[in-house]
């Protein structure tokens, strides 16, 4: 009995520490009831039109800012009206925590990388040490690998996704 109160239990525990990251992620402290339902909204859209995770998140901050953006999927994101109206629900929400853009935009730095190790990334990098026994772009990649929040180092070539995804590729961990 308590082997199977305690499994009944899982899926509460597990949504509430879930939300509770999502919202850090969108820049939200303080929890209310809509929440959920903005959340699941963004990530019912970046599955519909096949949005990259870290991207989508990472790119949020430029939603906020009133600079000029040039970063690409900002760029790509800012003309799909899905999207669009999100944002306006998600600022109307953002109103809500009673703290400056600025502030929020911290917050979504400091939770949200901006590089992530992308198998085709690693994979050139592997391919250029090994097959040309050129280190340059694994000494790039270690120097912005150690700062993964700060976008403004990175060339953009470790920030974009593969152009062709396989969907049988296969990766293995050696650990």
């Amino acid at each position: 009995d308590l082997a199977k109160k305690t499994i009944s239990e899982f899926p509460d525990i597990y949504n509430k520490y879930y939300y509770k990251y999502m919202r850090k992620k969108i820049g939200l402290k303080k929890q209310r009831e809509e929440d959920i339902k903005i959340i699941d909204d963004l990530l019912n859209i970046m599955e519909k039109d096949q949005l990259d995770f870290t991207l989508t998140f990472g790119s949020l901050k430029s939603f906020l800012s009133n600079t000029d953006n040039k970063e690409l999927f900002f760029n790509s994101l800012v003309k799909n009206k899905k999207i669009n109206n999100w944002i306006l629900k998600w600022k109307a929400r953002l109103d809500l925590e009673n703290k400056p853009n600025t502030e929020i935009i911290k917050k979504l730095l400091k939770t949200n990388p901006q590089l992530i190790p992308r198998n085709h990334n690693i994979e050139n990098i592997i391919s250029e040490a090994s097959n040309n026994s050129n280190y340059e772009l694994l000494k790039q990649y270690i120097k912005c690998i150690k700062n993964p929040y700060n976008d403004k180092k990175i060339p953009q070539m470790f920030l974009t996704p593969p152009s062709d995804i396989n969907n049988n590729y296969k990766t293995f961990c050696g650990t």
